[in-house]
């Protein structure tokens, strides 16, 4: 085909491009020899006449041949003709993209790069002809990349051709990214020859990535991408994203620690934990991580991947123990008894220490003086780690624990009530209750370095700290002139605070503070000094505004100093006078009777008058008590009060309502990883039951003989504990005492007395034991000797056979024995046999359902009286849900310990294994549970508990020889037998 009939075929398809053709081709004439120009002719008639608007794509090749010839060459036109005449096949889009985009290289002289590109586009038109969408979003990105970077284009193509076999979608969805923003393409390219699916997904993730890590640290962290891509990447991508640090030496440090990981699992998990890692300390961190490699690199130690899991979460103990050590933390657990010891020096009754459940200190936290039902309690962080030093962070917890003793040491405590009078008579009781605050705070701080000289140069450093940590950005006019207040406590008074108009404040604060910096300070000083400094803090008359008494706003007020905490005046003077009845009570309680009905319900524990019947005590007891109840109910109304202003920053905590349930924190053996972990079992000790009064009476009745039985095995227990008897006329010993005073009477010439023996005699029983029921849903299965079921209705389906069917199971079942009443009936006849025996028992059940909801039911303690409470909680056990056995055997082993008998007895009834929903990572394994339990009872071994299990599922010795030793367990056949079984089990433990 010649020129001539070339441009009349395409003026017939389309008249611009036959028109363009008449001019293109005379450039062409000579540069192409006659058999390539027939044939170019003959291409491009065909490229024209492919389809719809396929003319739009001969008009572009029409118009870049002169330049491609020129640039490239004629045979190089051939080739570009060629593949566009391919891609024209099934649409014109690809076809005008590639030929578009070719006179661009072309004329840049970068037909290398075209040439790349071609070779890429050849297997992905091969798959995908048909698909113009992903053909041509390959060549808008190839064309993009040739015309930035060479080396973007090489990794883009290898990127491509690895994803080449990826569903289309996938595909497509990269090419598409591809063309339209900047991607970090030569990193995903090394991932690519691993997989290709992780090179996508870092894509995908990239701009997050680029948002989230700064610049600097990004290198070494793509280097781990690289490394792990060979496997699950996109976990590891959304912890990236997640992650809460921010600095560049953060990042770096993380990615350091990655480089020692071969999981990426391992180190998405270290990122989730990285904000509460000590990051800016990197060789600190490495050190903790090298360690926690060792530990579960070895095999012999269980499952590594849980271990390292586990390790990394700082849910293992040797975690959390070996990150402590090495930072310098110090615990409160720890240190208890020395930080009790030093509060109970300030003579303060009923003043007891707890540990908050916000964790970690800092300085933007703070320890609370917490009034409540059960009277005064400090409340410190659980634990400190500000500081690289132990001895640091210990200072940190002692000036603490000294600046909420300066409340009780230095008259705050004392004059609380001429506090909240002062503050009543001040509009905005709000903005009163801080300004008292900061300075009553200081007074304290300043009274603390002049009375205990050694604590003076700790209390210097934190105040200098508390300074830093102010907020930077200055707010209202009040929040200014209160934050100049508190770096002016704090002994550095910035003035950058205060508004060029503010000076005189600044003037009337030296003046006020100097009053409370003298050693003879007072609390009327601070409240001298209040009445000044409140008129001039709040203005509102000055500015239109009536007094009013609502919550200071977060942003009108600075954060509590650290170690000062919140001073609630209120709760303060409501505990003061709770502590007043209290002591009250112990004085007129004059009777034994009485002193038994009221000393479990007015534990520190478990505060609970209302549970004291009036006819147990005398009526002046009765009176004090019903004051009691009243202090309570306004203290409980009071804080429910506070509760409904959330911005009030003196709101009162209570440290726990009446009958709450208390709640501990255990920790549980995890064998697969072969380490605790800590804290992991929330327990609630639970005191209130439903009560079923009659359950006692009629047990009782219905096994008259078998109590009888019961009794007469236990009357026979011997004494056990031997009693020194002095003044004996002979014995086993001489007596000090006595010999001193005959040779005495005999230098004096006096008849002396020859009793100077001393006889050891078993008097008395030094025995406690707890009775721990199991309470789990399968109790409630009805037991084999209740008599045959009535038999169904067979082939008789008829409505009223069913119903009669149905009636009669109804009948049955009513009157059915089941396990759990099995278990109380037992309990409760050891209970009458103990009584006459005198021996000291706890009765008790556990159930739950997860290990944040653990419960534990308190039905008698060991102080308890067995009245007619104690029975009703007793006949009020009911079957509950699941049966995690550790926490309660560990909680139960506690209260043994606690009692200080020499003989501690633990006896756990159950019907079945132990096991709950989350008692380990498969609820269908025993294992997990078993191994928890045994630990738990080695533990209660070690602390010189006794324990015994019996359990009345026949399956028992399957695993309770896995929990404990042969001769501590028994599996009770015949069900009959378990309350003798119980009797002769506690005669073996006890004598």
């Amino acid at each position: 085909m010649n020129a001539d009939q070339a441009a009349k075929a395409l003026a017939a398809i389309d008249q611009e491009t036959g028109s363009a053709f008449r001019l293109a081709a005379k450039p062409l004439v000579g540069a192409l020899k006659e058999a390539d120009a027939a044939h170019w002719h003959q291409q491009l008639v065909a490229i024209a006449g492919a389809g719809w608007r396929s003319h739009e794509a001969a008009l572009l090749l029409v118009q870049a041949a002169p330049e491609i010839t020129a640039k490239a060459s004629p045979a190089r036109l051939l080739e570009i003709t060629a593949m566009g005449g391919r891609l024209a096949g099934y649409s014109h889009e690809p076809a005008c993209l590639y030929f578009e985009g070719a006179a661009r290289l072309v004329g840049q002289g970068l037909d290398a790069s075209l040439q790349q590109i071609e070779a890429g586009l050849a297997p992905i038109h091969a798959k995908y002809q048909r698909a113009s969408g992903i053909v041509g979003a390959f060549l808008k990105a190839g064309f993009a990349l040739a015309e930035a970077e060479q080396d973007d284009l090489a990794c883009y193509l290898a990127i491509a051709a690895a994803a080449l076999p990826l569903p289309r979608d996938t595909l497509h969805s990269f090419l598409k990214q591809a063309a339209g923003e900047r991607l970090p393409l030569q990193v995903a390219a090394k991932m690519s020859g691993q997989s290709p699916r992780a090179a996508l997904a870092y894509l995908q993730a990239s701009q997050g990535i680029a948002a989230k890590v700064p610049g600097q640290a990004r290198p070494a962290l793509e280097a781990l991408l690289v490394r792990f891509a060979g496997t699950q990447l996109q976990p590891l991508l959304e912890a990236i994203a997640e992650c809460q640090v921010r600095t560049s030496a953060d990042w770096q440090t993380l990615a350091g620690l990655g480089q020692l990981l071969d999981d990426p699992r391992w180190f998405a998990c270290l990122l989730e934990q990285a904000a509460a890692l000590p990051l800016a300390q990197p060789r600190l961190v490495h050190g903790w991580l090298e360690a926690g490699l060792a530990h579960w690199g070895d095999k012999r130690r269980g499952d590594s991947h849980k271990a390292a899991l586990a390790y990394i979460r700082r849910e293992s103990l040797v975690s959390q123990q070996l990150l402590a050590e090495m930072r310098g933390q110090v615990s409160f657990e720890d240190w208890r008894p020395v930080f009790q010891l030093l509060a109970e020096s300030s003579g303060i009754k009923r003043l007891k220490l707890e540990a908050t459940a916000s964790g970690q200190a800092s300085y933007r936290g703070s320890p609370q003086l917490k009034a409540g039902a059960q009277g005064l309690a400090i409340q410190l962080p659980d634990s400190v780690a500000l500081f690289p030093s132990k001895e640091a962070n210990f200072s940190f917890y002692k000036v603490c624990l000294f600046h909420q003793l300066g409340y009780f040491e230095f008259g705050c405590f004392d004059g609380i009530a001429q506090v909240t009078a002062s503050l009543a008579g001040l509009g905005n009781r709000p903005l009163a209750e801080r300004l008292f605050a900061i300075l009553e705070d200081s007074r304290i701080d300043w009274q603390l370095a002049h009375r205990f000289r050694g604590l003076a140069p700790q209390l210097a450093q934190h105040k200098a700290l508390a300074a830093r940590a102010l907020p930077a950005k200055p707010g209202s006019r009040q929040f200014r002139l209160l934050c100049y207040l508190v770096s002016a406590s704090l002994d550095a008074a910035d003035p950058a605070w205060l508004a060029p108009d503010a000076t005189d404040f600044a003037s009337l604060v030296d003046e006020q503070l100097a009053k409370l910096r003298l050693p003879d300070a007072s609390l009327e000083d601070s409240l001298a000094a209040l009445m000044h400094l409140y008129p001039v803090v709040w203005d509102g008359a000055a500015e239109g505004q009536a007094d009013v008494d609502e919550a200071l706003m977060p942003e009108e007020a600075p954060p509590p100093v650290a170690f000062r905490g919140d001073l609630a005046a209120e709760q303060m003077e409501a505990a003061k006078r709770i502590d007043a009845l209290l002591e009250s009570l112990e004085e007129a309680t004059t009777s034994e009777a009485e002193a038994t009905a009221i000393s479990s319900q007015l534990a520190p524990e478990a505060l609970a008058p209302d549970e004291i019947s009036p006819g147990e005590v005398s009526e002046g007891v009765g009176l004090i008590i019903e004051a009691l109840r009243r202090e309570l109910a306004g203290l409980a109304e009071q804080t429910e009060a506070g509760a409904a202003k959330p911005g009030a920053p003196l709101a009162a905590r209570l440290g726990g309502a009446r009958n709450q349930a208390a709640t501990y924190l255990y920790d549980e053996w995890d064998d697969e990883i072969a380490d605790y972990r800590p804290r992991w079992v929330k327990l609630h000790e639970i005191r209130t039951l439903e009560e079923d009064a009659d359950y006692v009476a009629a047990t009782l009745d219905k096994h008259e003989a078998l109590a009888r039985r019961v009794r007469g095995q236990l009357a026979n227990l011997k004494p056990e504990l031997p009693s020194k008897v002095k003044g004996m006329t002979e014995g086993e010993e001489l007596d000090i005492e006595g010999c001193i005073s005959y040779l005495v009477d005999r230098k004096a010439g006096l008849s002396p007395a020859e009793k100077i023996y001393v006889q050891r005699r078993r008097r008395e029983r030094d025995v406690s034991t707890l009775f721990l029921l199991d309470m789990s849903a399968s109790t409630d299965d009805i037991m084999p000797d209740s008599g045959e079921p009535p038999a169904p209705p067979g082939d008789d389906d008829s409505d009223e056979a069913l119903v009669r069917y149905f009636e009669a199971r109804r009948e049955y079942e009513a009157g059915a024995r089941r396990i759990i009443d099995l278990e109380k009936e037992s309990v409760i006849l050891m209970a009458e046999a103990l009584e006459k025996l005198g021996d000291s028992y706890s009765v008790c059940g556990f159930s739950g359902y997860g290990r944040e909801q653990v419960e534990y039911y308190l039905c008698k303690d060991f102080k308890e009286a067995y009245n007619h409470q104690t029975k009703g909680r007793i006949g009020g056990i009911k079957p509950c849900r699941s049966t995690r056995m550790g926490a309660p055997i560990r909680h139960a082993t506690k209260s043994l310990v606690r009692t200080g008998s020499r003989v501690k007895a633990l006896i756990i009834i159950s019907d079945g294994y132990p096991q709950d929903h989350d008692y380990g990572s498969d609820r269908n394994t025993k294992d997990y549970g078993l191994k928890d339990t045994q630990r738990a009872l080695c533990e209660a071994r070690r602390q010189g508990v006794l324990s015994y299990c019996l359990t009345v599922d026949p399956s028992g010795q399957d695993y309770l020889r896995a929990m404990c030793p042969g001769s501590q367990y028994m599996v009770i056949q015949d069900l009959a037998q378990l309350p003798e079984e119980i009797s002769r089990v506690y005669r073996s433990l006890t004598n």
